[in-house]
């Protein structure tokens, strides 16, 4: 990282615009690493957090970014649309992820049903044949009797 600014000591604007070289040069991950060794630094500038969100995908690093540039500015009203915007789409995802697990449920709880009702008609079947077949046993043994 040293060969990136002009000093050891680089200035908070020497690490951010060097992010922003690497970002305009197609480096989207080296900007992400120099952008997060700035927010180390300097934990407490809404610049850093703002770039970051620039090179970050997940939802989960965006919350972090979103929630660290409103504790620093609460008056950002972007970015508290923002991450508005965010938990209410992972509210939504969770609760599909929640009705997707209870139709899961249902189905393998129906499964278990019709196995029982199969289990307990074919016990009854083999019940009434087998009782069926000592009944007929038992009328040719009474009419050989008789006979």
């Amino acid at each position: 990282m040293n060969q990136l600014f002009p000093s050891d000591n680089p200035t908070f604007d020497d690490m951010l615009q060097a992010g922003r070289v690497a970002l305009q040069a197609g480096k989207p991950e080296l900007a992400h690493d120099i952008w997060r060794e700035t927010a180390k630094k300097y934990p407490y500038d809404e610049r850093v957090w703002l770039a970051l969100l620039d090179v970050i995908d997940a939802d989960s690093d965006r919350l972090v970014c979103l929630r660290n540039i409103i504790s620093i500015n609460p008056l950002n009203i972007q970015a508290q649309r923002h991450l508005n915007a965010i938990e209410a789409r992972s509210e939504r995802q969770a609760e599909r992820l929640a009705e997707q697990e209870y139709e899961e449920m249902q189905q393998e709880t129906m499964w278990r049903i019709r196995r029982r009702s199969i289990l307990f008609r074919s016990f009854l079947l083999g019940l009434v044949i087998g009782l069926s077949g000592l009944l007929f046993a038992l009328v040719v043994i009474i009419l050989r009797s008789l006979t």
